[in-house]
């Protein structure tokens, strides 16, 4: 009896947990912080929009591609089951290049710790399965819609210029099956430079694009109630 009361009672903080991610503000608009506090962090995520916190640095600050590629010599990326040299990144005779969220290099690279720590703020008691990832882009890109199906995204900045666009997700049914270039009537637009950083909710849509290289932290993580509700859906 006590075994099938203690799976009632974990089944029933789940079921909570996993409703209380879906919910999301209709009216959600882009709230503007001047400092990664903690207070401050964990109160503005309740509203339930997106946080775009200025002034936040790491210790490795503006990690251009070269001091990327002189930091780690000879390093090889697994990218989507393909072996890339990093140095591709200062080879004049390749124009365009992509390393989308790639955890290895994030942790190869020592970057890895310091995301981990600046986004302290955003942890609770309950937050687990945490991973931090680089995205390295070279030449003009679009990132192509995603949703985020975690409860937490953070996107850090480190080096370059990208024009992110963040979609409420009450514009699901809108913004199904259209490209990126017919979404952005829906979009909030943030103009991302160095040591800014972006809180994306639950279930809201994002895509950005770049026109020169830039390098870009991305951290996720969930809460012990919801992790395998999110990495199942």
């Amino acid at each position: 009896m006590f075994l099938i009361l203690t799976l009632l009672l974990i089944g029933i903080i789940v079921t909570k947990y996993i409703h209380d991610l879906h919910k999301f503000n209709y009216n959600g608009r882009i709230q503007q912080l001047q400092s990664l506090n903690s207070v401050v962090v964990q109160e503005s995520l309740k509203q339930k929009e997106p946080l775009v916190i200025h002034n936040v640095r790491i210790p490795t600050e503006d990690l251009t591609h070269e001091t990327l590629v002189s930091r780690n010599p000879g390093y090889i990326v697994q990218d989507q089951k393909k072996q890339v040299l990093l140095s591709t990144l200062t080879d004049k005779d390749v124009s365009h290049m992509v390393f989308y969220k790639n955890e290895p290099l994030a942790e190869d690279t020592g970057i890895a710790r310091e995301l981990d720590q600046m986004t302290k703020p955003f942890d609770t008691k309950l937050s687990c399965g945490k991973t931090c990832s680089l995205s390295v882009l070279k030449g003009p890109a679009i990132i192509q819609l995603s949703q985020n199906t975690h409860d937490t995204l953070v996107l850090y900045q480190v080096h370059g210029h990208c024009t992110l666009y963040l979609i409420n997700p009450k514009h699901a049914e809108d913004i199904q099956g259209k490209p990126t270039d017919q979404l952005q009537k829906w979009a909030h637009k943030v103009n991302v430079e160095p040591h800014l950083l972006i809180s994306v909710p639950p279930n809201w849509f994002y895509f950005y694009e770049s026109k020169g290289p830039m390098t870009q932290g991305v951290i996720e993580s969930d809460t012990y109630p919801t992790w395998v509700y999110n990495r199942l859906r």
